[in-house]
């Protein structure tokens, strides 16, 4: 950024090194100037007003009158300066000649001011010391407020009139008004500093103004930027639970028009679940929360979706409503349902493993009633190890998917077939009636594998061994 060297503190080296923003400080500047201005005018005029109306008696009239039209021809150029500001701004060079034209104004309007007290002063009486003293200190601190964001012009203000208010004091010849002089000197030195303090707080309210304008600047390009390239979406919903101002990047993840998603509640997107009825109810509540993952169907395709969301204050009626993130997961989603799927079931066969097939063992055996069995049927493949030999591992595969497609086709809707591992199998038969039934399915299975397998354009002869266990007779436990 810029230096801060603005002209009316070119002078001031603590200002010099600033970082703000010469062009955006000058601009307030000029708004802080101008919105002051008609309260300032007005002073002026009164103020003038008042002291002819007091003198009109003891000075000549012409000069009265004359520091009045003076007065008022300062004032209305002041306010031609407010009006056209008021309807079309400025020009860059205007605001560059700014500080200057203002310090003018202020010179103008202190010679007048300090001209006038000084005549006054001087062809009056002792009495009138202590009234025209508490005239020109009240011009003094009404220029210096006046001022006040143009250092520049509000010290020519003061220094003015001081300089012309000291010599009518020190030239009335008595104690009262050496008195006099003395305060206002003193009461001058402290307008200045005031002054300069109060320029300071005004640059100082600025840089933080700018700091958080340009923090805010920065968090909107973020979220621009996140919107456009992120993997995450922004959404937001009324009271009501209607989707208000959706981003492209949302209707993008949604596949559906913006102009669809518009006032759509935000529930109809998704799938019927538990975890739809819990946003359904945070959003009822305008409550925040984190991290809900509901399912949602786009294009015949399911898809997850994770959000989180907070409170955030509104027009509506009830002042709130709820502004969040959304995360598609339906990556995630896939692969942790991989993992189970693995942790339950074989790679090569698709068939439930050996874990899988011992708890569903177990569920069976606990939901065994008197008079019914479970019955489990152990199978090996027999010559399989040759057919490794053979034609090599890749058709020992290919033979173990074909012979899980055979059993399969052997057992009923309620009845689970696994592998062990290697070339052994075992099937769970829960909850029959009698033995007999195993043995049918046994034998089956055993016909299935009279007919050749083709494999690698190879016909191969493979056939199996089973036993057969029943519960309650040979066991009640899986082991």
């Amino acid at each position: 950024m810029a230096s801060f060297e603005l002209d009316d503190v070119e002078n001031e080296d603590r200002f010099k090194e600033s970082d703000v923003d010469n062009a955006w400080i000058r601009r307030r500047q000029i708004s802080a100037y101008f919105q002051f201005l008609p309260a300032s005018v007005a002073g002026n005029i009164l103020n003038a007003v008042l002291v002819a109306s007091l003198y009109y008696t003891s000075f000549s009239t012409s000069a009265l009158i004359t520091t009045v039209c003076v007065s008022l021809i300062l004032a209305a150029l002041r306010m031609v300066g407010w009006r056209e500001y008021r309807r079309h701004g400025t020009t860059e060079k205007q605001r560059q000649n700014f500080v200057k034209t203002v310090t003018v104004h202020a010179c103008a309007n202190g010679t007048l001011w300090g001209g006038t007290l000084l005549a006054l002063m001087t062809m009056g009486n002792t009495a009138d010391l202590g009234f025209l003293g508490m005239v020109a200190a009240g011009m003094m601190c009404a220029g210096a407020i006046s001022f006040s964001v143009i250092p520049t012009a509000a010290r020519c203000f003061i220094g003015i009139v001081f300089v012309y208010a000291l010599g009518a004091f020190l030239n009335s010849g008595n104690q009262m008004g050496y008195t006099a002089a003395a305060l206002l000197t003193t009461y001058t030195f402290v307008l200045y500093k005031a002054g300069d303090l109060g320029f300071s707080n005004f640059l100082a309210r600025l840089k933080r103004e700018l700091q958080l304008r340009q923090s805010g600047e920065t968090v909107r390009m973020l979220l621009n930027d996140f919107q456009a390239h992120g993997s995450d979406w922004l959404w937001e919903v009324d009271s009501d639970g209607k989707i208000v101002h959706p981003s492209s990047r949302f209707a993008e993840a949604a596949q559906r028009p913006v102009e669809t998603l518009v006032g759509m509640k935000m529930a109809a997107l998704f799938d019927q679940s538990s975890e739809l009825k819990s946003l359904a109810n945070h959003i009822q509540q305008v409550r925040g929360f984190r991290d809900v993952a509901l399912e949602l169907t786009i294009n015949g395709e399911k898809r997850w979706w994770s959000l989180s969301a907070y409170p955030v204050r509104s027009e509506e009626r009830n002042g709130r409503r709820l502004r969040g993130v959304a995360t598609d997961i339906s990556a995630v989603k896939l692969a942790e349902s991989k993992v189970a799927y693995l942790a339950h079931y074989d790679g090569l066969t698709d068939l439930p493993n050996r874990f899988l097939f011992n708890e569903t063992m177990n569920h069976a055996l606990n939901r065994r009633v008197d008079g019914a069995q479970v019955a489990v049927l152990s199978l090996d493949l027999d010559h399989f190890k040759s057919v490794n030999d053979t034609l090599g591992h890749p058709a020992g595969d290919a033979l173990l998917k074909i012979v899980s497609r055979r059993i399969e086709s052997c057992l009923g809707d309620h009845d689970m077939v696994a592998r062990m591992g290697g070339d052994e199998f075992a099937v769970l038969l829960p909850l029959i009636a009698n033995e007999a039934r195993a043995k049918a399915i046994a034998a089956k299975i055993i016909a299935a594998f009279s007919d050749p397998f083709t494999v690698v354009e190879h016909q191969v002869l493979c056939g199996v061994s089973i036993g057969i266990a029943f519960a309650p007779n040979h066991g009640e436990s899986v082991e």
